[in-house]
């Protein structure tokens, strides 16, 4: 999905990372080839809400190791809470485009929410 009247590219995505593998780098260096890409990382009180367990690495660490990926422009921790904590993200980053799998849980209201998420701050010219 991208935000429309937009030149310059910005990707977002977001997930825990836990358990870092070949998949997530794929998958990252895939979103990167579109522009610059901003990795959102859910914290782990919300993988623990979420999962009912504490991520395996903590927060520093999944950090770190998402920093050392060739083609990530930028991770942080993401602001919002639950299923779709990328959604204050997304209203704060105003990314082009909100990259996911196929098979990320819930997408049709993924990407419904990040529809919204467009629209809900100004983007007046200045």
């Amino acid at each position: 999905m991208e935000w429309p009247g937009s030149s310059a590219k910005k990707v977002l995505v977001s997930g825990c990372f836990d358990l870092l593998h070949s998949g997530h780098v794929e998958f990252f260096q895939e979103a990167a080839t579109l522009g610059e890409l901003y990795v959102r990382i859910g914290t782990s009180d919300n993988v623990q809400a979420l999962k009912g367990r504490a991520p395996m690495y903590s927060d520093e660490e999944r950090l770190f190791m998402v920093r050392q990926i060739k083609g990530v422009h930028n991770a942080a921790l993401s602001v919002g809470s639950g299923r779709f904590d990328f959604v204050e993200d997304a209203k704060e980053l105003r990314p082009d485009i909100y990259f996911v799998n196929d098979d990320a849980s819930q997408l049709e209201e993924r990407m419904s929410l990040f529809e919204k998420a467009r629209f809900s701050r100004d983007r007046s010219e200045t």
